[in-house]
Parts: structure tokens; sequence; C-alpha cells
């Protein structure tokens, strides 16, 4: 499952994604420094969480979410259940929705 669609709106997801592959990518990068992002993307939720109680009711925080949340993709994505089936094209949504047709109703699977 692609973390790209979802790094600025689904941290649960993204949680799950990196406790999935940091294993692989650690045996993978014995010897070798690690990407910057990697580090990035390890704290997001530690930072996330710190900079939201210390912030959370401040003027330019809560400008920036009201744009956050009015964020998605414009266009269709494509997406295959597993290495088998038929892709389908789905949309991004404003807000949880069990809608197939959607993003936001497909959870993170470890495939």
């Amino acid at each position: 499952m692609d973390i790209v669609p979802r790094v600025t709106t689904d941290l649960d997801f993204m949680d799950a994604y990196l406790e999935d592959t940091l294993p692989a990518l650690a045996k993978d990068a014995v010897g070798r420094p690690l990407p910057k992002l990697l580090y990035w993307l390890l704290d997001a939720r530690g930072k996330i969480d710190s900079l939201y109680d210390k912030g959370k009711d401040a003027e330019p925080v809560q400008a920036l979410l009201a744009v956050g949340k009015t964020l998605m993709h414009g266009c269709p994505l494509i997406m295959w259940e597993n290495d088998t089936s038929v892709p389908k094209l789905i949309r991004d949504h404003l807000g949880p929705t069990d809608d197939p047709a959607f993003l936001e109703a497909y959870k993170y699977k470890k495939l």
C-alpha cells in the first residue's frame, strides 16, 4: 500500500506502514546512513503530538488546520486490493467514509 497519498492526512496509516517496513529497512541499511526523511517520518507522530499540545489553540495553527482540512487529491487514484486484482479508480474524500469509492474507506493492510 502506498504511503504517499496518506502522509499529510492519516498518521495511523503512517504508523502502521512504518511498523511493518522499518525492520526490513534497518536490515538493508546496516553499515549505511539512513536518509533524513526516514528520521523525520519515524518521529512524525511524536513531533506533531508535542506541537499540538503546545500550540493547538494558537491562531496560526488554527488557520493552518483549516487549510489542511481542505487538502485532497484532485485526480483519481489507482488502487489494487492485491497483486492479482483488477485495478480500480478511487477518489479522495474530505473526511472519514466507508464508501469503497473513496481512499479513506481503505485501512492499512499488511501485504
